[in-house]
């Protein structure tokens, strides 16, 4: 009875009785050489000229029973490597200069681009990847020093410290147990700032900054708060020119009073350490009515009911409280 050949692997199968003294030869082709190229051989492949087609041979030595798929040469552009089209896994190395398709002669196949490494398999109709390694320097260690580009961190939990790029420290982190509140910057277009802000479960939050030892807060430029530049006076609107009582929207700025203007101290809407100015920008004196409960003119101990501005003068009111302030300047 005549050899036949395994359908996959295209091993000899030798028939009932045959090749008697000689069926161990057979033998050791088969264990030996088919089934170690299978498991563990290598065929060398160079796709410089044009497309391959692997070759497959019964009983002997070929390129499409290898298990690995070592691809070499420089053509410019993408080549096909066309395998038989039945159930076999292929270990694909893409070390040439463009892409390769692996592939049987009637199927789409799988692509890899130049320096992949891939294992493909037949799923009964084409080869489909199973896995593919990532390029040379792309698989990120635990211990290895690497930089990362365009990747997203989706909250990464920060251990002490964000380092610089030459390994100092830029910013510790200190760990507070069942934090609710943290900081949010927040980026911005053109023509805006970008903004520092203080965000959490509580209702008011403030943002504290704690210099070391003797050390201070600082500014490079001119540094506002909610009612302008801190260290100037900003003016409170334009000059007010009928009379005019006092709001808390005032407070750390000057109010101009114009020709027929006038200024009143409310009782019961100033806190304590606000402080108002009132510059008188006529050329007669002006009245400052004062409904507060008590207001002094510093150095004296009598409450005023009002006081009189001289032309061109400036009166500073200091709140103690609500209904209490304490005048000082060009007052009378």
């Amino acid at each position: 009875m005549a050899s036949t050949y395994s359908s996959l692997l295209r091993v000899e199968l030798i028939g009932t009785g045959d090749q008697s003294g000689s069926w161990g030869t057979t033998t050791n082709t088969n264990l030996g050489t088919l089934i170690e190229q299978s498991i563990a051989g290598t065929a060398s492949i160079d796709v410089t000229s044009g497309n391959v087609t692997l070759s497959a041979n019964d009983g002997s030595s070929d390129q499409a029973r290898c298990m690995i798929l070592n691809i070499t040469g420089t053509p410019g552009t993408s080549r096909n490597i066309v395998v038989p089209s039945s159930s076999k896994v292929y270990v694909v190395i893409n070390g040439s200069d463009n892409d390769i398709v692996l592939k049987g002669s009637a199927t789409t196949g799988v692509t890899f681009g130049t320096n992949d490494v891939g294992v493909v398999a037949w799923d009964g109709s084409d080869f489909v990847l199973i896995a593919k390694a990532p390029p040379s320097g792309d698989l990120v260690t635990t211990s290895a020093t690497q930089t990362l580009t365009n990747k997203t961190l989706t909250s990464p939990a920060v251990g002490t410290a964000i380092l610089d790029t030459n390994g100092n420290e830029l910013i510790k982190v200190t760990a507070t147990s069942s934090a609710v509140n943290e900081l949010t910057v927040t980026n911005a277009a053109t023509g805006n700032a970008p903004v520092v802000s203080a965000t959490g479960n509580d209702t008011n939050i403030g943002i504290t900054l704690t210099p070391k030892g003797t050390g201070a807060v600082t500014s490079s430029t001119t540094f506002s708060d909610q009612y302008g530049k801190v260290r100037a006076i900003p003016k409170s609107g334009s000059d007010k020119t009928t009379s005019y009582t006092l709001t808390t929207s005032d407070v750390g700025q000057f109010i101009g009073v114009g020709s027929g203007g006038s200024v009143t101290i409310p009782d019961a809407t100033f806190a304590a350490g606000d402080v108002i100015s009132i510059f008188n920008n006529t050329t007669g004196d002006i009245t400052i009515t004062c409904t507060i409960t008590t207001a002094y003119i510093a150095g004296a101990d009598a409450d005023e009911a009002s006081v009189t501005l001289a032309t061109r003068g400036v009166c500073t009111i200091l709140f103690l409280s609500g209904t209490v302030c304490v005048m000082s300047g060009n007052i009378s």
